[in-house]
């Protein structure tokens, strides 16, 4: 090399190792902007997932103080200053619960006439009826209704009523306008009696027809009457509305009745007498297995000794 290429190379030797220099700061920023933006994104999303703090309890003393007024004045304004379990620390949901009708319609600011609309009551209410107690009286159809635009379920009345225990057969002498308590009412409080009425039958005929055997009377509950349905009849029914073909056994099978069991029970068995029967195999089991704990026990004690 000669001594003026030398001189050259001595002289862009600097430059080229500005330029390195440069060229390594600005990947370092680049790479700093990287790690940053990730660590904040991570750091986003941890947040995101932490649980958030549940909002702090509202007591009657904070409704109060919303109504510029003192625990005693709010409590007497709504007609619970005599109650003594209604103190300034109890909370929002227990303080409504308290509240009569009218006196709730005052304190979210409207009549009882628009509350009891608002919320499809449609039969005579007393003013002085808990407010929990008056929204059993909502209307069917404003039920369902409500349950359709809240959680988009489209229930038919039909359903609701099957639901409930009303019989298809009584499905006509309910309607969207009759409240949900009236019509679980007439379920509870239907004696088979009323319910043969109905159809048009004697009492004798309605229990043959319904294959219910035992001290079953025209005074029954039809809830409790159900209970003395033959199996039999049970699974005639069944079948005839499933088109199977259970037989009795298969049934024992899918109720889990033991087969010690079986022999003692035919189709003229009613369901009631089945469930006694299996109750007592249950007590009698438990209390083999607590004797036979307790013979252990004993004789452990005795081999200690």
């Amino acid at each position: 090399m000669s001594e003026r290429q030398a001189r050259i190379k001595r002289k862009n030797e600097p430059q080229q190792e500005v330029k390195k220099k440069k060229g390594s700061s600005a990947g370092n920023v680049i790479i700093a902007i990287v790690i940053i933006a990730v660590l904040g994104l991570g750091l986003y999303a941890i947040k995101d997932k932490l649980p958030k703090p549940a909002p702090k309890p509202v007591t009657v003393e904070k409704l109060a103080k919303e109504q510029d007024m003192s625990v005693e004045d709010f409590l007497k304004e709504y007609g619970l200053d005599g109650d003594e379990t209604v103190t300034k620390d109890t909370l929002q949901e227990d303080f409504e619960s308290k509240l009569t009708v009218a006196n709730y319609a005052k304190y979210i600011g409207k009549t009882v006439a628009e509350l009891l609309e608002e919320n499809g009551i449609k039969e005579e209410i007393d003013e002085n009826m808990l407010w929990t107690e008056a929204q059993q009286y909502e209307s069917i159809g404003h039920f369902l209704q409500k349950q359709k635009e809240e959680n988009g379920e489209d229930v038919a009345i039909e359903d609701y009523l099957a639901g409930i225990g009303v019989p298809e057969d009584l499905w006509q002498f309910i309607t969207e306008d009759t409240s949900r308590k009236g019509a679980e009412d007439f379920v509870t409080e239907l004696t088979v009696a009323e319910y043969a009425e109905y159809k048009g039958q004697t009492v004798a005929e309605f229990l043959k027809e319904q294959g219910i055997k035992g001290d079953v009377t025209g005074d029954t509950k039809w809830t409790e009457a159900q209970q003395y349905e033959t199996i039999g009849h049970y699974l005639q029914k069944q079948n005839e509305e499933s088109g199977e073909n259970i037989s009795l056994e298969e049934f024992f099978t899918q109720i889990g009745l033991p087969e010690d069991l079986w022999q003692g029970v035919t189709k003229d068995t009613t369901l009631k007498e089945v469930e006694e029967l299996w109750r007592s195999y249950n007590e009698a089991l438990t209390q083999a297995e607590e004797d036979a704990a307790g013979e252990g026990s004993g004789q452990t004690e005795t081999e200690g000794e």
